[in-house]
């Protein structure tokens, strides 16, 4: 099972911005600008690679560890060498062969925002007290109504 996590603060004046924020991201963000791709990519890369030199040992012990169990494995899959490897790859792909790499970002937006599936299993995990919550309520129904899915908001 795979999770998608979007977090974002707030105050609950803001919560509207907030949810205004995340809708863009799901469902407006432009993914066809190839130079913008390859700019994060490059500096995703370069985060990685100063990560593996700054602290080898703590990404050596995730490769070992990553053989003992699922959750080891997943966060060497995600943090670890394979993510550099995986960065330098879709690198590659974005500069030589854009229109697949594309693809296979809309075919991503595409299954997370299923009709089916895309409220399946949700969490929405809010901080405040009572106070805050009674004021952003409706924020938040609206936000989750807003998303597609059968699933009940």
């Amino acid at each position: 099972m795979t999770k998608l996590l979007i977090s974002g603060k707030s105050t609950s004046d803001k919560t509207d911005e907030l949810f205004s924020i995340f809708d863009l991201i799901l469902r407006d963000a432009k993914l066809d600008s190839q130079a913008k791709i390859i700019e994060m990519l490059r500096e995703a890369k370069s985060d990685k690679e100063s990560a593996v030199q700054g602290s080898g040992h703590a990404i050596a012990n995730a490769r070992i560890r990553s053989r003992y169990s699922v959750i080891g494995y997943i966060n060497e899959k995600m943090s670890g060498v394979s993510s550099l490897e995986t960065v330098k790859e879709l690198l590659e792909q974005a500069k030589n062969d854009f229109p697949t790499l594309l693809a296979r970002l809309e075919n991503m937006r595409n299954i997370i925002l299923e009709q089916s599936t895309c409220r399946d299993g949700m969490i929405l995990d809010l901080t405040g007290d009572a106070a805050v919550f009674a004021k952003i309520r409706a924020s938040v129904e609206n936000f989750l109504t807003n998303l597609p899915g059968d699933s009940p908001a």
